[in-house]
């Protein structure tokens, strides 16, 4: 008997989709073939089954959407619907629409909105029909209390917000009132209301200059915050602020990283509780001076050969494998062989400290929700499919990417007072 699953992630590791969605294509084949005869009823849909069609069509899916290839999940929850079930399928289209929406904000392609919007609404209509109304209350239920994750009665609501949100921020206030006149939603953008989002948002989401947060200033000032930390495009910067942050007394280190349509890192986030870097792959990989400073400083820290004790991040397996992949030719500035890898997943030792936390298995737990348990707030995920090969990033991708690094580590240290953890 051989694992679909180990297959599957093997085949995604070494970009062979097409080989993982082959596997999947035999698994529902041979599945379909053994049941053609017994047409389950509705309450009993395949999607509540666990045949080796389900298992695998679901892990290509997570999958893909862990490595944040949403039109690629998209395709692949649809196209396996009956075995993948409606609620990764509903996911999948969301995170599909919030990407595109926000690289066609950036294109200034509006036109299209509309017609992302439309698709989440049908995906929307489609898993109503599909699930019975029980099944759906749960799901509802357990997607309201999962931070970065939408409720699926919530969907349609919020991909017009987002979309009403991105528009703003791009100064595209004409396009914006048009839509809300369309999807018949209220709109204004005087400083007033903006203002006023901005609280609600501070009250949910943490923020830089939260207490205990890096921005967080000690004097009590509210209006004079410590700053975020600029991308660093200099070797001499980095190996100055790596040295800093390698002799911190917690000799812990979070870290996370972002891309955009490209193969490699766009920006590494590294840090402590107190200090924050924000690397800026793309420019330190373009000189030779910048490759080896950055295998002197992250090349060693992911091997174990700095004071760091516990480096952490969150699902990050597509994280080494888009820093592998941020190598210039055959300089190899980060660790080529995973093996030699010393990070530690906090995904996992979540699942270990609170299996409850995380549902079945203890791993379907995102970043935001264990914020939420751990830290007391969410984090705000809306910068996650923004634009991160554009330079100079906002105030609010500098601020997310921060925050993204500093809570792997800020979650880790509230373990480790907790657990004993190795």
């Amino acid at each position: 008997f051989i694992n679909p699953n180990a297959l599957i992630n093997v085949a995604a590791e070494m970009d062979l989709w097409c080989s993982a969605e082959l596997i999947c294509d035999a698994t529902v084949d041979a599945v379909t073939k053994s049941t053609e005869k017994e047409t389950p009823p509705k309450e009993q849909k395949s999607q509540t089954l666990d045949t080796i069609a389900h298992i695998s069509t679901r892990a290509i899916i997570d999958i893909a959407s862990d490595y944040r290839l949403y039109r690629r999940a998209d395709a692949f929850a649809t196209k396996y619907y009956d075995f993948g079930g409606p609620e990764r399928y509903a996911d999948a289209r969301f995170l599909h629409a919030c990407d595109t929406i926000a690289k066609l904000v950036k294109k200034k392609q509006f036109q299209i909105i509309e017609k992302q919007v439309e698709r989440v609404d049908e995906a929307v209509a489609r898993v109503k029909n599909d699930l019975v109304p029980n099944d759906f209350e749960k799901s509802a239920t357990r997607r309201d209390n999962c931070g970065e994750e939408i409720c699926i009665d919530s969907m349609s609501v919020y991909i017009r917000e987002f979309a009403l949100r991105r528009l703003r921020e791009g100064n595209q206030l004409t396009v914006a009132v048009r839509l809300a006149g369309l999807w018949q939603m209220d709109y204004e953008h005087d400083s007033d209301q903006l203002l006023q989002e901005a609280k609600k948002r501070k009250l949910t989401y943490l923020q830089w200059d939260d207490n205990g947060c890096p921005g967080f200033n000690p004097d009590g000032n509210e209006n004079a915050p410590k700053p975020l930390p600029d991308l660093i495009t200099e070797p001499s910067k980095l190996l100055e602020s790596f040295r800093t942050l390698e002799d911190d007394p917690g000799r812990t280190i979070g870290f996370d990283a972002e891309w955009g349509d490209s193969k490699g890192v766009a920006v590494l986030q590294l840090s402590t509780l107190n200090q924050t870097l924000l690397l800026d792959i793309p420019a330190l990989t373009s000189t030779g001076e910048g490759r080896k400073a950055l295998k002197y400083s992250v090349g060693r820290l992911f091997i174990g050969q700095t004071k760091v004790r516990n480096l952490i991040g969150f699902g990050c397996k597509e994280d080494f494998c888009r820093l592998r992949a941020s190598s210039v030719g055959n300089d190899h500035w980060f660790p080529q062989n995973r093996d030699r890898l010393i990070a530690t997943d906090l995904r996992h030792v979540i699942a270990e400290t609170n299996p409850e936390l995380g549902g079945r298995g203890g791993l379907h737990v995102g970043l935001s929700k264990a914020c939420e348990f751990f830290l007391g707030k969410q984090l705000d995920k809306a910068e996650q499919c923004s634009d991160w090969s554009s330079r100079p990033l906002s105030a609010e991708q500098r601020e997310y990417a921060a925050l993204d690094a500093w809570a792997c580590a800020a979650i880790h240290n509230k373990l480790a007072d907790a657990y004993p953890l190795n």
